[in-house]
């Protein structure tokens, strides 16, 4: 079910692009966020991740009623340092990180390239 809900997803965001991805795999993705109090919290999905004839990496996260609950296209990899490449400003690590200077942030998560 997720597989065709992320899929007919990104055909509607962007139907061209769609016809050039190719499924990579399909697993349960946790997402830890802080809420609008700053408390921590867990968003759960099946992430579905796809290749793109540009080399680059889309993926769709589904949430437990159908949901699309976020995506992102166009994520560059860096394989020789086993980390992205592409910034990060869905995760909330990556932003406090990025947002106040702080260190390097470890793979796989992204360089914290200004």
């Amino acid at each position: 079910m997720a597989r065709k809900i992320a899929l007919d997803f990104l055909g509607e965001v962007d139907a061209d692009y769609a016809t050039g991805l190719r499924e990579l795999w399909i697993d349960r993705h946790d997402e830890h966020i802080n809420d609008a109090d700053g408390k921590p919290a867990t968003v759960a999905g099946i992430k579905v991740k796809n290749g793109h004839d540009s080399g680059l990496y889309a993926w769709v996260i589904v949430g437990e009623h159908g949901q699309v609950v976020t995506y992102e296209r166009d994520v560059a990899w860096i394989s020789a340092e086993a980390r992205r490449h592409t910034h990060m400003w869905l995760h909330d690590q990556w932003i406090t990180a990025h947002d106040a200077g702080g260190p390097e942030l470890d793979p796989p998560l992204a360089h914290l390239v200004q």
